[in-house]
Parts: structure tokens; sequence; C-alpha cells
């Protein structure tokens, strides 16, 4: 049953932007073929793998979903790493996503020198402590600026340079390239060159984005 899943454990949940059109249309027209994975949580179970199909289901008043249960209680680190490890072969994370999951490793204190030797590579990421210290740094960004790195696949060595930006300089990005929206490499040159202006005037990047230029 839909009402049986907690909905709101998203303890699994780092996929960004909007489920397919077309997983939505094959829900719709013949359910769900693949099962969900749960494990039992008091009354209620909670989601290993299968987020987006249960979010569909749910909006498509569906009463019923299939699903593997597993019959033990997990820790949240179980719980993670059996999501990581049904998804290493089919999916492929941005690097914003692959960010968000390392933030949850360290939310629910998987020690450091665990994530990097053993989920770092599952997230196709050298075994590095310096990454591990960057990477997590995304959780400080807007939730449109995440979705829209991720969906335009911005790697994490260009889009880094947000890190460093006040609140209102990173909105007026999203707002800005949101609109552009360049490809990858013009990405890097515009965030080099408004940084290195802004750096060198000792302005914040907002006022370059207000030039009227710009606007």
């Amino acid at each position: 049953s839909i009402n049986s899943i907690d909905l709101d454990d998203r303890l699994t949940s780092f996929s960004l932007g909007t489920p397919a059109d077309s997983l939505q249309q094959s829900i719709k027209e013949v359910g769900v073929t693949h099962p969900v994975t749960l494990v039992p949580t008091g009354d209620h179970f909670r989601i290993v793998c299968g987020h987006r199909r249960v979010k569909i289901s749910s909006l498509l008043k569906t009463k019923e979903i299939p699903a593997r249960i597993l019959d033990s209680v997990m820790s949240d680190e179980s719980v993670l790493m059996l999501n990581l490890s049904e998804n290493q072969v089919q999916r492929r994370y941005s690097d914003i996503e692959k960010g968000l999951i390392l933030c949850k490793l360290l939310e629910i204190k998987v020690p450091e020198n665990r994530i990097t030797e053993k989920y770092m590579p599952m997230l196709s990421l050298e075994r590095s402590k310096k990454l591990l210290d960057d990477y997590p740094n995304v959780r400080q960004l807007t939730p449109g600026l995440k979705t829209l790195l991720h969906e335009m696949n911005v790697p994490f060595r260009t889009f880094s340079v947000f890190f460093s930006w006040d609140t209102e300089s990173a909105k007026a990005a999203e707002i800005f390239f949101s609109v552009l929206r360049p490809g990858v490499n013009k990405w890097r040159d515009l965030l080099e060159w408004i940084d290195e202006i802004a750096t060198r005037d000792e302005i914040p990047p907002l006022d370059l984005f207000e030039l009227p230029e710009v606007e």
C-alpha cells in the first residue's frame, strides 16, 4: 500500500529535477514494472530505492505498488549503501548529486576514512580528503541553482566558485544562467571572468550582474 510508505523519509532521495515524462507516461499506462525496494521501520516502510516511482504512483492516486521488502531493520548507512550499490551500474550522478550524497553520509556520521575508501569510488570520485571536504559545500547553494547545475551537467570544478560568493550574487547568477543557458565551456569562461573581475575590483559578483549591459 502506498499509504504504508513513509514519503517524508528522504534519506535516499538525492535526485534533482523532475522525473522524465517517459517514466510518468509508462507508469500511467502499464504501472510500475520494476519493484521499489523498501525496509520496515515501525508500522511503515522507508524507501531504499524507488523514490521517483513512488512519487509518480502517489500523484496518479495509485493505491498499491509492487515492492521488494527487506526482512530486517537496517542502519542508515546500510540503506544508503544498498541504494548506491543498486544504482551503481545503471545510474550516473551529476556532480551536484554526488555532493548531496556525500552530505548524507556525513550527516549520518559515517567516518570520513570509510567515505573516502568505500563510497567515493562508488560515485566515480577519486579517494581524496580534499574532495570530501569540498563537495559537501553544495548544500549552501539555493535549490534552484542546484537544479540548474544538475540539469546542465555543470562540473564541480566550474561551479565550485559559487562557494565563495555571497547569497545575493549566487541568486543573481541563477537568474542569469537560467535565461542564457550556455554550454558547459561558456559556464566556465563566464564564471571565471566574473569572479576575476569581482576579486580585482573588490566588489561582490552581484554588481557585475546588475550592470545595464548585462541586464
